[in-house]
Protein backbone atom coordinates (compact mmCIF):
# COMPACT_ATOMS: atom_id res chain seq x y z
CA UNK A 1 0.00 0.00 0.00
CA UNK A 2 2.82 2.42 0.87
CA UNK A 3 4.24 2.01 -2.65
CA UNK A 4 0.93 2.95 -4.18
CA UNK A 5 0.44 6.12 -2.15
CA UNK A 6 2.70 8.40 -4.27
CA UNK A 7 0.94 7.29 -7.47
CA UNK A 8 -2.50 7.75 -5.92
CA UNK A 9 -1.46 11.17 -4.68
CA UNK A 10 -0.40 12.28 -8.17
CA UNK A 11 -3.73 11.09 -9.57
CA UNK A 12 -5.61 12.99 -6.86
CA UNK A 13 -3.70 16.20 -7.61
CA UNK A 14 -4.49 15.92 -11.29
CA UNK A 15 -8.23 15.50 -10.85
CA UNK A 16 -10.44 18.46 -11.89
CA UNK A 17 -11.41 19.26 -8.31
CA UNK A 18 -11.67 22.77 -6.85
CA UNK A 19 -8.89 23.78 -4.44
CA UNK A 20 -11.29 23.94 -1.49
CA UNK A 21 -12.70 20.47 -2.14
CA UNK A 22 -9.17 19.14 -2.58
CA UNK A 23 -8.14 20.75 0.69
CA UNK A 24 -11.10 19.47 2.69
CA UNK A 25 -11.22 15.97 1.22
CA UNK A 26 -7.59 15.37 0.39
CA UNK A 27 -5.90 16.61 3.51
CA UNK A 28 -7.33 14.11 6.02
CA UNK A 29 -6.74 11.21 3.59
CA UNK A 30 -3.07 11.92 3.01
CA UNK A 31 -1.84 13.61 6.12
CA UNK A 32 -4.01 12.60 9.03
CA UNK A 33 -5.20 9.06 8.46
CA UNK A 34 -1.86 7.68 7.22
CA UNK A 35 0.48 6.60 9.99
CA UNK A 36 3.51 7.97 8.17
CA UNK A 37 1.97 11.40 7.69
CA UNK A 38 0.90 11.57 11.33
CA UNK A 39 4.34 10.52 12.56
CA UNK A 40 6.12 13.09 10.41
CA UNK A 41 3.87 15.96 11.50
CA UNK A 42 4.07 15.03 15.18
CA UNK A 43 7.85 14.95 15.10
CA UNK A 44 8.37 18.36 16.71
CA UNK A 45 11.93 19.62 16.96
CA UNK A 46 13.11 20.19 20.51
CA UNK A 47 12.82 23.97 21.06
CA UNK A 48 16.10 23.94 22.95
CA UNK A 49 18.03 22.98 19.82
CA UNK A 50 16.19 25.12 17.24
CA UNK A 51 18.67 27.78 16.08
CA UNK A 52 17.70 31.41 15.44
CA UNK A 53 16.37 31.96 11.96
CA UNK A 54 13.79 33.80 9.87
CA UNK A 55 10.10 34.09 10.54
CA UNK A 56 8.08 32.34 7.83
CA UNK A 57 4.40 33.30 7.71
CA UNK A 58 2.10 31.18 5.57
CA UNK A 59 -1.23 32.94 5.09
CA UNK A 60 -3.92 33.71 2.51
CA UNK A 61 -2.25 37.07 1.90
CA UNK A 62 -3.94 37.98 -1.39
CA UNK A 63 -7.43 36.77 -0.41
CA UNK A 64 -10.08 39.42 0.20
CA UNK A 65 -11.50 37.47 3.10
CA UNK A 66 -11.40 37.84 6.84
CA UNK A 67 -8.67 35.24 7.21
CA UNK A 68 -6.69 36.95 4.45
CA UNK A 69 -7.04 40.31 6.17
CA UNK A 70 -5.93 38.78 9.48
CA UNK A 71 -2.86 37.25 7.84
CA UNK A 72 -1.86 40.58 6.32
CA UNK A 73 -2.17 42.22 9.74
CA UNK A 74 0.13 39.60 11.25
CA UNK A 75 2.74 40.22 8.56
CA UNK A 76 2.46 43.98 9.04
CA UNK A 77 2.83 43.69 12.81
CA UNK A 78 5.88 41.44 12.52
CA UNK A 79 7.50 43.86 10.07
CA UNK A 80 6.72 46.76 12.42
CA UNK A 81 8.77 45.00 15.12
CA UNK A 82 11.74 44.77 12.77
CA UNK A 83 11.59 40.99 12.42
CA UNK A 84 12.93 39.49 9.15
CA UNK A 85 9.84 37.99 7.54
CA UNK A 86 9.46 35.55 4.67
CA UNK A 87 5.87 35.79 3.42
CA UNK A 88 4.34 32.64 1.96
CA UNK A 89 1.06 33.42 0.19
CA UNK A 90 -1.20 30.36 0.05
CA UNK A 91 -4.29 32.09 -1.36
CA UNK A 92 -6.20 30.10 -3.95
CA UNK A 93 -4.70 26.65 -4.33
CA UNK A 94 -2.16 25.89 -1.57
CA UNK A 95 -0.68 23.18 -3.80
CA UNK A 96 0.65 25.83 -6.17
CA UNK A 97 2.46 28.01 -3.62
CA UNK A 98 5.87 26.88 -2.50
CA UNK A 99 8.55 28.67 -0.57
CA UNK A 100 12.18 28.51 -1.68
CA UNK A 101 13.95 25.28 -0.84
CA UNK A 102 17.14 27.06 0.16
CA UNK A 103 15.78 28.70 3.30
CA UNK A 104 18.09 28.48 6.29
CA UNK A 105 16.99 26.12 9.03
CA UNK A 106 15.72 27.32 12.38
CA UNK A 107 13.54 30.22 13.37
CA UNK A 108 9.77 30.18 13.50
CA UNK A 109 7.03 29.18 11.10
CA UNK A 110 3.53 30.62 11.65
CA UNK A 111 0.75 28.93 9.69
CA UNK A 112 -1.84 31.71 9.83
CA UNK A 113 -4.56 29.53 8.37
CA UNK A 114 -6.85 26.85 9.63
CA UNK A 115 -5.79 23.19 9.98
CA UNK A 116 -7.06 21.89 6.59
CA UNK A 117 -5.04 24.50 4.71
CA UNK A 118 -2.06 24.19 7.06
CA UNK A 119 -1.91 20.43 6.51
CA UNK A 120 -1.87 20.94 2.75
CA UNK A 121 0.94 23.47 3.04
CA UNK A 122 2.95 21.22 5.36
CA UNK A 123 2.63 18.32 2.95
CA UNK A 124 3.17 20.16 -0.32
CA UNK A 125 6.04 22.32 0.86
CA UNK A 126 9.39 20.72 1.39
CA UNK A 127 9.69 19.23 4.86
CA UNK A 128 12.69 21.54 5.16
CA UNK A 129 10.20 24.42 5.56
CA UNK A 130 8.57 23.27 8.75
CA UNK A 131 10.46 20.32 10.23
CA UNK A 132 13.36 22.30 11.75
CA UNK A 133 11.37 25.32 12.92
CA UNK A 134 9.30 26.28 15.91
CA UNK A 135 5.77 25.75 14.58
CA UNK A 136 2.83 27.97 15.45
CA UNK A 137 -0.71 27.49 14.21
CA UNK A 138 -2.87 30.63 14.28
CA UNK A 139 -6.48 29.43 14.43
CA UNK A 140 -9.89 31.05 14.66
CA UNK A 141 -13.06 28.98 15.07
CA UNK A 142 -16.50 30.25 15.91
CA UNK A 143 -18.16 27.41 17.86
CA UNK A 144 -17.35 26.00 21.28
CA UNK A 145 -16.06 22.62 20.11
CA UNK A 146 -13.41 22.24 17.42
CA UNK A 147 -14.09 19.99 14.42
CA UNK A 148 -12.55 16.56 14.80
CA UNK A 149 -9.89 17.20 12.15
CA UNK A 150 -8.82 20.39 13.94
CA UNK A 151 -8.48 18.47 17.20
CA UNK A 152 -6.21 15.88 15.58
CA UNK A 153 -3.95 18.65 14.23
CA UNK A 154 -3.11 20.16 17.63
CA UNK A 155 -0.05 17.93 18.28
CA UNK A 156 1.52 19.09 14.99
CA UNK A 157 2.39 22.49 16.50
CA UNK A 158 4.55 23.71 19.34
CA UNK A 159 1.97 26.44 19.95
CA UNK A 160 -1.56 27.33 18.90
CA UNK A 161 -2.34 31.04 18.84
CA UNK A 162 -5.96 32.10 18.98
CA UNK A 163 -7.40 35.60 18.60
CA UNK A 164 -9.78 35.30 21.55
CA UNK A 165 -10.27 33.55 24.86
CA UNK A 166 -13.35 31.86 23.40
CA UNK A 167 -11.26 30.05 20.78
CA UNK A 168 -8.49 29.34 23.29
CA UNK A 169 -11.01 27.61 25.55
CA UNK A 170 -12.12 25.43 22.62
CA UNK A 171 -8.51 24.47 21.87
CA UNK A 172 -7.80 23.76 25.54
CA UNK A 173 -10.82 21.47 25.73
CA UNK A 174 -9.55 19.54 22.71
CA UNK A 175 -5.84 19.54 23.59
CA UNK A 176 -5.91 16.32 25.58
CA UNK A 177 -2.41 15.16 26.44
CA UNK A 178 -0.66 17.22 23.78
CA UNK A 179 2.20 19.39 25.01
CA UNK A 180 1.11 22.22 22.71
CA UNK A 181 1.08 25.65 24.34
CA UNK A 182 -2.08 27.73 23.78
CA UNK A 183 -1.83 31.52 23.70
CA UNK A 184 -4.41 34.25 23.23
CA UNK A 185 -2.96 36.63 20.62
CA UNK A 186 -5.61 39.08 19.35
CA UNK A 187 -5.29 40.02 15.71
CA UNK A 188 -2.76 42.88 15.63
CA UNK A 189 -4.38 46.05 14.32
CA UNK A 190 -1.41 48.31 13.78
CA UNK A 191 -2.92 51.23 11.85
CA UNK A 192 -4.09 53.80 14.37
CA UNK A 193 -7.05 56.06 13.51
CA UNK A 194 -7.24 59.73 14.56
CA UNK A 195 -7.06 60.08 18.32
CA UNK A 196 -10.34 61.96 18.79
CA UNK A 197 -13.73 60.33 18.53
CA UNK A 198 -16.16 62.93 17.23
CA UNK A 199 -19.84 62.51 16.30
CA UNK A 200 -20.19 62.39 12.53
CA UNK A 201 -22.29 65.13 11.02
CA UNK A 202 -24.17 65.53 7.76
CA UNK A 203 -26.58 63.11 6.13
CA UNK A 204 -28.61 60.38 7.81
CA UNK A 205 -27.22 58.53 10.79
CA UNK A 206 -25.83 55.37 9.19
CA UNK A 207 -25.79 51.89 10.70
CA UNK A 208 -23.46 49.46 8.93
CA UNK A 209 -23.73 45.68 8.86
CA UNK A 210 -21.08 43.59 7.10
CA UNK A 211 -21.24 39.92 6.12
CA UNK A 212 -19.22 37.60 3.90
CA UNK A 213 -21.40 34.85 2.43
CA UNK A 214 -18.36 32.57 2.34
CA UNK A 215 -18.28 32.69 6.14
CA UNK A 216 -21.86 31.44 6.53
CA UNK A 217 -24.75 33.83 6.01
CA UNK A 218 -26.62 32.19 8.86
CA UNK A 219 -23.73 32.74 11.27
CA UNK A 220 -23.13 36.37 10.32
CA UNK A 221 -26.92 36.93 10.45
CA UNK A 222 -27.41 40.15 8.44
CA UNK A 223 -31.18 39.42 8.35
CA UNK A 224 -31.16 40.01 12.11
CA UNK A 225 -29.75 43.50 11.61
CA UNK A 226 -32.35 44.28 8.95
CA UNK A 227 -35.19 43.08 11.18
CA UNK A 228 -33.88 45.06 14.17
CA UNK A 229 -33.63 48.20 12.03
CA UNK A 230 -37.20 47.68 10.83
CA UNK A 231 -38.38 47.31 14.44
CA UNK A 232 -36.54 50.47 15.47
CA UNK A 233 -37.55 52.81 12.63
CA UNK A 234 -40.01 53.29 9.78
CA UNK A 235 -39.44 53.20 6.00
CA UNK A 236 -40.03 56.95 5.67
CA UNK A 237 -37.54 57.89 8.42
CA UNK A 238 -34.96 59.81 6.38
CA UNK A 239 -32.82 60.56 9.42
CA UNK A 240 -31.45 57.04 9.62
CA UNK A 241 -30.05 54.55 7.14
CA UNK A 242 -28.90 50.93 7.20
CA UNK A 243 -26.02 50.02 4.86
CA UNK A 244 -25.77 46.26 4.26
CA UNK A 245 -22.34 45.24 2.91
CA UNK A 246 -22.41 41.72 1.46
CA UNK A 247 -19.17 40.17 0.25
CA UNK A 248 -19.27 37.22 -2.17
CA UNK A 249 -23.05 37.38 -2.61
CA UNK A 250 -22.67 34.75 -5.34
CA UNK A 251 -21.82 32.19 -2.66
CA UNK A 252 -25.37 32.16 -1.25
CA UNK A 253 -27.63 33.87 -3.82
CA UNK A 254 -30.85 32.51 -2.32
CA UNK A 255 -30.10 33.99 1.10
CA UNK A 256 -29.09 37.33 -0.41
CA UNK A 257 -32.24 37.44 -2.54
CA UNK A 258 -34.33 36.71 0.54
CA UNK A 259 -32.64 39.54 2.41
CA UNK A 260 -33.24 41.97 -0.43
CA UNK A 261 -36.88 40.91 -0.49
CA UNK A 262 -37.21 41.57 3.23
CA UNK A 263 -35.87 45.10 2.68
CA UNK A 264 -38.14 45.86 -0.27
CA UNK A 265 -40.07 49.09 0.24
CA UNK A 266 -37.48 50.45 2.67
CA UNK A 267 -35.62 53.26 0.86
CA UNK A 268 -33.44 53.82 3.92
CA UNK A 269 -31.92 50.33 3.57
CA UNK A 270 -29.26 50.06 0.87
CA UNK A 271 -27.07 47.17 -0.25
CA UNK A 272 -23.39 47.21 -1.20
CA UNK A 273 -22.06 44.15 -3.00
CA UNK A 274 -18.86 45.50 -4.53
CA UNK A 275 -15.60 43.62 -3.93
CA UNK A 276 -13.69 46.10 -1.77
CA UNK A 277 -10.01 46.31 -0.93
CA UNK A 278 -8.83 46.78 2.66
CA UNK A 279 -8.55 50.54 2.12
CA UNK A 280 -12.00 50.74 0.55
CA UNK A 281 -13.48 48.74 3.40
CA UNK A 282 -11.90 51.08 5.93
CA UNK A 283 -13.37 54.05 4.03
CA UNK A 284 -16.80 52.41 4.15
CA UNK A 285 -16.47 51.93 7.91
CA UNK A 286 -15.34 55.55 8.32
CA UNK A 287 -18.47 56.74 6.50
CA UNK A 288 -20.78 55.04 9.01
CA UNK A 289 -21.91 56.06 12.49
CA UNK A 290 -22.41 52.65 14.10
CA UNK A 291 -21.48 49.05 13.28
CA UNK A 292 -24.12 46.40 13.91
CA UNK A 293 -23.11 42.76 14.33
CA UNK A 294 -25.98 40.51 15.37
CA UNK A 295 -23.89 37.43 14.64
CA UNK A 296 -24.68 34.03 16.03
CA UNK A 297 -21.01 33.18 16.61
CA UNK A 298 -17.59 34.78 16.05
CA UNK A 299 -14.05 33.55 16.57
CA UNK A 300 -12.87 37.14 17.03
CA UNK A 301 -14.81 39.71 15.00
CA UNK A 302 -12.20 41.58 12.98
CA UNK A 303 -14.73 44.03 11.44
CA UNK A 304 -15.94 44.78 14.97
CA UNK A 305 -12.42 45.47 16.17
CA UNK A 306 -11.54 47.68 13.22
CA UNK A 307 -14.77 49.64 13.55
CA UNK A 308 -14.15 50.20 17.27
CA UNK A 309 -10.60 51.33 16.58
CA UNK A 310 -11.91 53.74 13.93
CA UNK A 311 -14.13 55.37 16.56
CA UNK A 312 -17.50 53.78 15.82
CA UNK A 313 -19.81 52.56 18.56
CA UNK A 314 -20.76 48.92 18.08
CA UNK A 315 -24.00 47.01 18.66
CA UNK A 316 -23.00 43.36 19.03
CA UNK A 317 -24.28 40.00 20.21
CA UNK A 318 -22.81 39.40 23.65
CA UNK A 319 -21.47 35.90 22.92
CA UNK A 320 -18.39 34.16 21.52
CA UNK A 321 -14.99 35.55 20.54
CA UNK A 322 -15.98 39.20 20.19
CA UNK A 323 -16.74 39.58 23.90
CA UNK A 324 -13.03 40.12 24.68
CA UNK A 325 -13.49 43.37 22.76
CA UNK A 326 -17.11 44.32 23.22
CA UNK A 327 -18.13 43.38 26.76
CA UNK A 328 -18.36 46.62 28.69
CA UNK A 329 -17.32 48.67 25.64
CA UNK A 330 -20.30 48.39 23.30
CA UNK A 331 -24.08 48.14 23.15
CA UNK A 332 -24.32 44.50 24.23
CA UNK A 333 -27.22 42.49 22.81
CA UNK A 334 -28.51 39.64 24.98
CA UNK A 335 -29.14 36.24 23.41
CA UNK A 336 -30.45 32.73 23.88
CA UNK A 337 -28.43 29.65 22.96
CA UNK A 338 -30.05 27.55 20.23
CA UNK A 339 -28.91 24.64 18.04
CA UNK A 340 -26.42 25.75 15.36
CA UNK A 341 -28.48 25.19 12.22
CA UNK A 342 -27.05 26.51 8.97
CA UNK A 343 -29.04 26.00 5.72
CA UNK A 344 -25.76 26.09 3.77
CA UNK A 345 -24.69 22.84 5.46
CA UNK A 346 -21.49 24.34 6.84
CA UNK A 347 -22.10 22.89 10.28
CA UNK A 348 -23.95 19.75 9.24
CA UNK A 349 -23.53 16.93 11.72
CA UNK A 350 -22.74 19.22 14.63
CA UNK A 351 -24.83 19.25 17.78
CA UNK A 352 -23.40 22.50 19.02
CA UNK A 353 -25.17 25.69 19.93
CA UNK A 354 -24.82 29.31 18.98
CA UNK A 355 -26.50 32.57 19.92
CA UNK A 356 -29.91 33.81 18.86
CA UNK A 357 -29.66 37.58 19.50
CA UNK A 358 -32.60 39.46 21.00
CA UNK A 359 -33.77 41.64 18.11
CA UNK A 360 -36.00 43.79 20.28
CA UNK A 361 -32.99 44.67 22.44
CA UNK A 362 -30.96 45.38 19.30
CA UNK A 363 -33.69 47.70 18.02
CA UNK A 364 -33.71 49.53 21.34
CA UNK A 365 -29.94 49.94 21.09
CA UNK A 366 -30.32 51.44 17.61
CA UNK A 367 -32.76 54.00 18.96
CA UNK A 368 -30.34 54.84 21.79
CA UNK A 369 -27.58 55.40 19.23
CA UNK A 370 -29.84 57.85 17.39
CA UNK A 371 -31.28 59.63 20.42
CA UNK A 372 -28.20 59.95 22.65
CA UNK A 373 -25.19 61.40 20.76
CA UNK A 374 -23.22 61.95 23.96
CA UNK A 375 -23.75 58.37 25.08
CA UNK A 376 -22.84 57.16 21.59
CA UNK A 377 -19.54 59.06 21.72
CA UNK A 378 -18.75 57.70 25.19
CA UNK A 379 -19.30 54.11 24.02
CA UNK A 380 -17.11 54.79 20.99
CA UNK A 381 -14.26 56.12 23.11
CA UNK A 382 -14.50 53.15 25.45
CA UNK A 383 -14.39 50.73 22.52
CA UNK A 384 -11.45 52.48 20.94
CA UNK A 385 -9.46 52.27 24.19
CA UNK A 386 -10.28 48.57 24.52
CA UNK A 387 -9.04 47.69 21.04
CA UNK A 388 -5.88 49.75 21.47
CA UNK A 389 -5.12 47.80 24.63
CA UNK A 390 -5.81 44.34 23.21
CA UNK A 391 -4.72 44.66 19.58
CA UNK A 392 -1.52 46.67 19.73
CA UNK A 393 0.52 43.97 17.99
CA UNK A 394 2.08 40.57 18.48
CA UNK A 395 3.41 39.96 22.02
CA UNK A 396 6.69 41.90 22.44
CA UNK A 397 8.42 39.02 24.25
CA UNK A 398 7.54 36.60 21.46
CA UNK A 399 8.45 39.03 18.70
CA UNK A 400 11.82 39.88 20.25
CA UNK A 401 12.66 36.23 20.65
CA UNK A 402 11.73 35.31 17.08
CA UNK A 403 15.18 36.49 16.08
CA UNK A 404 16.84 35.25 19.25
CA UNK A 405 17.46 31.86 20.87
CA UNK A 406 14.42 29.61 20.78
CA UNK A 407 14.44 28.75 24.52
CA UNK A 408 13.59 32.36 25.44
CA UNK A 409 10.70 32.33 23.03
CA UNK A 410 9.13 29.14 24.28
CA UNK A 411 9.18 29.98 27.98
CA UNK A 412 5.74 29.04 29.24
CA UNK A 413 4.10 32.45 29.69
CA UNK A 414 0.67 31.32 28.65
CA UNK A 415 -2.08 33.92 28.51
CA UNK A 416 -4.77 31.26 28.68
CA UNK A 417 -6.82 30.72 31.78
CA UNK A 418 -8.94 27.62 31.94
CA UNK A 419 -12.44 28.81 32.60
CA UNK A 420 -15.92 28.05 31.44
CA UNK A 421 -17.59 29.86 28.56
CA UNK A 422 -21.08 31.31 28.50
CA UNK A 423 -22.74 27.97 27.92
Amino acid sequence: MSRLLPHMKRIWRGMPVSPMVRTILGTPVWHILTARGRANLQRLSDPAIIPPGPLVISACISDRTGIGRAGRLTVKAAEAWGVPVIVHDIAGDPHMHRVPRDLPTGGVWIAHCNPPEAAVVMSQASEHLWATRYRIGYWAYELSELPRFWQSAIPFFHEIWTPSQFVADAVERARGGASTIVRVVPHPIVVDPPADVLPRTGGPLTFLVMADARSSFARKNPPGAVQAFQQAFTPDDSGVRLAVKITAAWKDPRAVAGLRGAAAGWPNIRFIEDDLSDAETQSLVASADCLVSLHRAEGFGLPIAEAMLAGLPVIATDWSGNTDLTRGASYEVPYSLVPAVDPSGRYSGTRQQWADPDLAAAAAAMRRVRDDPAGRAAIARSGQRRVRELCAGLPPDAIAALIGPAPAFVADRRQVTTKGTDE
